[in-house]
């Protein structure tokens, strides 16, 4: 009688990965994922915060996927812009109108 394929082995054997590295790159994927979603969503809510991070993220990522680039997938493609700077400030067009509530 044969043995049934173990589903959690089959797919990364498949991929010529252990269980472990296909666990590591697909958390990374996924982590890297919600970060880009968590600035998209602030981004909506508030537009002169992460103007591009989501996009440079998504960007980052296919970047890596089509390098086949492992170690980027599970660490590299990291945010440059995580927290509000003068780049994200400068690309916001703010100007003092923007700040003073309108009553």
């Amino acid at each position: 009688m044969p043995m049934a394929r173990n589903p959690f082995t089959a797919h990364p054997h498949a991929n010529g990965e252990t269980y472990s590295q296909h666990f590591g790159i697909a958390f990374g994927v996924g982590r890297q994922l919600v970060t880009a979603a968590l600035a998209a969503v602030t981004h909506a809510l508030m537009p002169f915060l992460f103007p591009t991070t989501a996009s440079d993220k998504i960007r980052a990522l296919n970047d890596c996927l089509d390098r086949n680039d492992r170690d980027g997938l599970r660490h590299k493609a990291k945010l440059s812009n995580a927290s509000v700077n003068d780049a994200d400030l400068n690309n916001a067009d703010l100007n003092d109108a923007d700040l003073v509530s309108q009553d």
